[in-house]
């Protein structure tokens, strides 16, 4: 069935090709734009971009030397006359192109900035990785309105109109001082040697270690927190008051049950009957498999927030190579995925050519892989998750005993958010007899008592 990422995709412009069937390698924009060829055609008025960016930043563009593509933007590398250079993001749909009549796709674009605007302010504290905000950023702009000058200046927002069928203005925009290095790619992470990869790994892994110890602010928890997990049309399902305790994550993993079996039952009417039997079923089981502070691992430890970034990978992230040639992530980027949760429910995957996940032990594990499943292969990927969580670990090891305490309210968690992108039969029926299984070993009839 039909996912919400998967029909989004569809509504937004693809990448350019140089000629038919054979995609733009994104070098020498400015070039291609000044002998009249742009390869993003009417689609995206580049020499609008540069103008705004002229104007934003109050410096003359000299090159655009690559052009990367995003889930949601395309990323502009852009060099500046006398200032440093600056990475536009720009997203791939135009809300007043001919076609563009996605309106939930748009609503959810705005509130996802708005989120990572709170993010990278949240963020401030922290490494320099984590903090490199935006330095101008607008939304878009639908048609009819004559001015755009006085929307030019840092963090203005607008929801007028722009009289003119063109331009950049349909597009939301991001401007952020370029970190050094380079974005990276799974080409550039083949590309390095063993022990570069180990040495990034390792890098990663630190960082990583660095947000989870970080807090976020309480305002910022408090505004994002259930809008996040649940979506802002399903806040009030979760009415306890947002805290990191106990009681709080159980009223969120009641609220997150409801909104996504209800949502199952009403997009797939066929499933209808047993979404909302396995809904009963999980809100009976999860006072039983949520664990209690203990002395070892106090209600801190494991209730307290932490941001996720969602898509934790060196596909986000600027990576510099150091005089010893080990690389270096200066930047960590696009958190439009990103939710705060319980440490209980942290997610601490990292991606490069293969997902490095953990098993509900806290042990390192591998998941989807893109360079195929030889022994040799499935060994190196292995090599590289126990590598990288041996290093996480090492700085914050209370993160997997908390991962390890909650293996079974994880277990919930992580199937509900796999529904969220699309539900099967199967999977419906794999956590119904998972739950059964478990309310029969913790000792629950099935009527809320136990034996």
């Amino acid at each position: 069935m039909e996912s919400e990422s998967a029909h989004d995709e569809a509504l937004l412009d693809q990448w350019p090709e140089s000629s038919p069937g054979i995609d733009w390698d994104g070098a020498n924009l400015l070039q291609l734009v000044e002998q009249d060829n742009s390869p993003f055609g009417d689609v995206l008025d580049v020499k609008s971009l540069v103008s705004e960016v002229e104007e934003g930043i109050g410096s003359g563009v000299s090159n655009i030397p690559r052009v990367y593509k995003g889930a949601n933007f395309y990323g502009f590398h852009i060099q500046l006359h006398g200032k440093p250079d600056v990475i536009a993001r720009v997203s791939r749909h135009d809300v007043n192109g001919p076609d563009f009549g996605a309106q939930a796709l748009e609503k959810r674009q705005a509130r996802q900035t708005s989120f990572e605007l709170a993010t990278y302010k949240a963020l401030q504290p922290l490494d320099v990785a984590f903090s490199h905000g935006p330095i101008y950023s607008r939304e878009p702009l639908a048609k009819q309105v004559d001015d755009r000058k006085s929307l030019l200046h840092g963090n203005k927002t607008s929801l007028t109109k722009h009289k003119s069928p063109r331009g950049i203005l349909g597009r939301r925009i991001f401007l952020f001082e370029k970190a050094p290095g380079e974005h990276y790619d799974y080409g550039c992470w083949r590309a390095l040697s063993p022990p570069q990869k180990s040495c990034l790994l390792e890098e990663a892994a630190r960082l990583a270690a660095t947000l989870f110890r970080f807090t976020p602010p309480h305002d910022f928890c408090h505004e994002w927190l259930t809008d996040r997990i649940l979506g802002p049309q399903n806040s009030d399902l979760c009415r306890h008051v947002v805290a990191p305790t106990r009681d709080f994550c159980a009223a969120l993993l009641d609220a997150k049950i409801q909104a996504t079996l209800l949502r199952v039952a009403c997009r797939w009417p066929s499933l209808a009957s047993l979404s909302l039997g396995l809904k009963d079923t999980l809100k009976e089981l999860v006072p039983h498999v949520l664990p209690r502070p203990l002395e070892k691992l106090d209600e801190a430890a494991l209730y307290r927030f932490v941001l996720d970034h969602g898509d934790y990978g060196i596909h986000n992230m600027t990576v510099a190579i150091d005089g010893q040639g080990c690389p270096l992530v200066t930047s960590v980027y696009d958190w439009e995925a990103g939710t705060i949760v319980p440490v209980i429910l942290s997610e601490p995957k990292m991606v490069v050519t293969a997902d490095l996940t953990v098993d509900e032990q806290g042990e390192p594990s591998i998941s989807r892989w893109g360079d195929g499943d030889t022994p040799s292969r499935m060994s190196e990927y292995a090599e590289w998750s126990r590598g990288y969580y041996k290093e996480l670990f090492a700085h914050v090891p209370e993160y997997r005993e908390a991962i390890r305490a909650g293996r079974h309210l994880r277990h919930i968690w992580f199937a509900l958010r796999n529904m969220d992108k699309g539900c099967t039969e199967p999977q419906l029926f794999e956590l119904m007899d998972w739950a059964g299984a478990k309310m029969a070993a913790v000792g629950v009839d099935g009527a809320g008592r136990a034996d």
